[in-house]
């Protein structure tokens, strides 16, 4: 049971790291299957575009993560994070009077674009805030919370 608690006292930095992720995850997996129904009645556009809306946001989240280490190395593991987290704030702004199919890419590769940043910032933060001999039991639990 020691061992167990003593792997289970990260610090605050974390566990606010650790619920957020969380919250995140669970509203979005909650808002992305409604979201598919949404845009096929608001569109009135065949499932298949949709769903290339879909893998629009995921292929430029792809791209993103590939060069977000570089925009979490110049403005730092909370500065990227709070870029992210404001550009997908804005992208889902965008999105309540988005009504066209041109739009609603734009927006989706827009927000595919900035939610790695965050995600990228989170992992360099878990590396500043826990020493290496614990760092895969941290990474493990946060993605056991994403």
């Amino acid at each position: 049971m020691t061992r167990f608690v003593s792997r289970m006292s990260y610090p605050h930095g974390f566990w606010l790291l650790f619920w957020g992720t969380w919250i995140s995850a669970t509203g979005g997996s909650m808002v992305w299957p409604f979201l598919t129904l949404y845009l096929r009645q608001r569109l009135a556009a065949p499932l298949t575009w949709i769903t290339m809306l879909l893998t629009l946001n995921a292929v430029t989240g792809l791209v993103t993560t590939a060069i977000a280490g570089l925009v979490v190395d110049r403005f730092g593991r909370k500065g990227a994070m709070v870029v992210g987290l404001v550009g997908s704030g804005l992208a889902m702004l965008g999105m309540i009077p988005a009504a066209s199919l041109l739009a609603w890419a734009a927006l989706m590769a827009f927000m595919g674009g900035f939610g790695p940043i965050y995600r990228v910032g989170g992992d360099a933060m878990v590396a500043d805030l826990i020493e290496p001999s614990r760092r895969a039991s941290a990474y493990a639990l946060l993605e056991c919370g994403a």
